[in-house]
């Protein structure tokens, strides 16, 4: 986001930054959704929704209810896989949307997932579409160290 808190960050050193995200993050839920963050993720997040819904139509993956849950129509799509390549924040929007649950400013931090996770979402026919679920989150087996994290 590099709001002008994060921007003061840059120099200082890991103790001082682990502090100013140690302070941040206790903050409440009601102090998160009327700070920057809130209003940032708000704008954040509809960007990314409003570009994929363009982006799937295109497919033929159409959300058409979310009432109970995000169901899709997926008569007209003919693409078997799908990969989308993001980071963190963008990939928590994602799956909070493909998995119809709420976004806040925090959601990133309820998912972290780690650069070059694997996530997979499959769909399954129900009722009068085809949901989505979760099948594997941020998989990261195949690589030799833990020394790549995003948080």
């Amino acid at each position: 986001m590099r709001d002008s808190e994060e921007v003061d960050l840059i120099g200082k050193s890991n103790k001082e930054i682990e502090e100013f995200f140690i302070k941040r993050n206790s903050k409440s839920f009601e102090e998160w959704l009327v700070n920057n963050h809130g209003e940032y993720m708000k704008t954040f997040s509809e960007n990314i929704i409003t570009n994929l819904g363009e982006n799937l139509s295109e497919l033929g993956i159409v959300s058409i209810d979310n009432k109970y849950d995000r169901l899709f129509n997926l008569e007209d799509n003919e693409t078997e896989k799908l990969m989308i390549i993001s980071h963190a924040g963008t990939m928590s929007v994602l799956i909070s949307y493909f998995l119809n649950m709420p976004l806040y400013p925090w959601t990133w931090r309820q998912f972290l997932p780690r650069h070059a996770g694997h996530t997979i979402l499959k769909s399954t026919k129900i009722s009068s579409g085809h949901f989505f679920r979760l099948k594997e989150f941020n998989n990261v087996s195949f690589m030799d160290g833990d020394e790549l994290k995003t948080y």
